[in-house]
């Protein structure tokens, strides 16, 4: 790629502005938009292939592929006289372990605590062009905070860790004037997998649609019943 190639490909486009975001929190009692406003800090979440090593051949090994993991995200907001973004968090994680009832020290169950994040970055118009939905999401951690006499033109902070289940990701199209970016992905021709042993390409197996957490229906398996075997005669005649 040339440099002229370069420059016509951001003056047709635009980069991604790592300022340009907002973030909505969903809890068990609902959400809360001062806290949502005052997100000061975001980390949209990555995703991690859990694998292991396949040692059984010679060669250099390679890494199969089990499964997906997530780590947690952590969120960092602004707070107002009072605190009471700080309290907002501490509300829920009291929610999930009670402590004011008979029983104390009491976890709830998983599904009443668990809550939703979405996360979208912005185009330079405060669009939205990508969005991320993270799912069965609850604050684990709320960091400690410092207060210091040197701190007198600085405001305070509260940083929330929060661990999830998994995350679904979105492209959101924005209207476009003539030559600038709609972020329509472009459509590539499906390529097939190449074997590096140079043998035909695998089948993939199918294991079902997946299913959303909260969502009523769920993959089901259709087997066909093997047919009864018929009796063998000779055995009939042995009394088998």
């Amino acid at each position: 790629m040339s440099l002229t190639q370069f420059q016509s490909k951001f003056m047709a486009t635009d980069i991604q502005r790592p300022n340009r975001y907002r973030v909505t929190l969903t809890g068990p009692n609902g959400t809360n938009e001062q806290v949502d406003m005052l997100c000061e800090n975001a980390q949209f979440p990555g995703q991690n292939m859990r694998t292991s090593t396949d040692d059984l051949r010679h060669g250099p090994v390679r890494e199969i592929i089990h499964g997906t993991t997530y780590g947690p995200i952590t969120l960092t907001f602004m707070c107002t006289a009072g605190m009471p973004e700080k309290k907002w968090f501490e509300n829920w994680q009291t929610f999930m372990v009670e402590r004011e009832n008979a029983i104390m020290w009491q976890a709830r169950y998983y599904t009443e605590y668990v809550g939703e994040i979405k996360m979208f970055s912005l185009d330079r118009k405060d669009r939205d062009n990508y969005s991320i939905t993270i799912y069965e999401a609850f604050p684990k951690t709320i960091t400690q905070q410092e207060f210091s006499y040197g701190s007198q033109n600085d405001y305070q902070r509260i940083a929330v860790e929060f661990a999830y289940h998994h995350w679904v990701s979105e492209l959101t199209p924005t209207p476009s004037a003539a030559g600038e970016f709609d972020g329509t992905p472009t459509t590539l021709p499906a390529s097939s997998w190449v074997n590096p042993n140079g043998s035909p390409s695998p089948t993939i197996r199918s294991t079902g649609s997946p299913v959303q957490p909260g969502s009523a229906s769920r993959p089901t398996a259709t087997s066909a019943q093997p047919a009864p075997a018929t009796p063998n005669p000779a055995d009939q005649a042995a009394g088998f």
